[in-house]
């Protein structure tokens, strides 16, 4: 009998042997959805940041693009044909 009670283990061993997760991570569970938004808040910010980033790198690596018009008197193929 003395070795099957040696054997046992409280409820509290036997459920945090069965549930590894960690305490800090079952105690942030309830803030799971205010967590997920701060995440997504995060990626937008870090996603805006990069772009600005690359929008600066391109202002600086790339030369200017030059926008050309077409001079208004310039003749226009079909005209030719006539």
């Amino acid at each position: 009998m003395e070795a099957e009670q040696s054997q046992r283990q409280s409820f509290r061993e036997a459920a945090q042997a069965f549930d590894r997760t960690p305490k800090l991570f079952r105690q942030l569970m309830k803030y799971k959805d205010d967590i997920a938004a701060l995440r997504q808040k995060r990626l937008c910010n870090w996603q805006r940041q990069f772009y600005e980033e690359l929008d600066s790198v391109t202002d600086i690596l790339l030369p200017p693009t030059k926008k050309t018009r077409k001079p208004d008197n310039e003749s226009k193929p079909s005209d030719l044909l006539v």
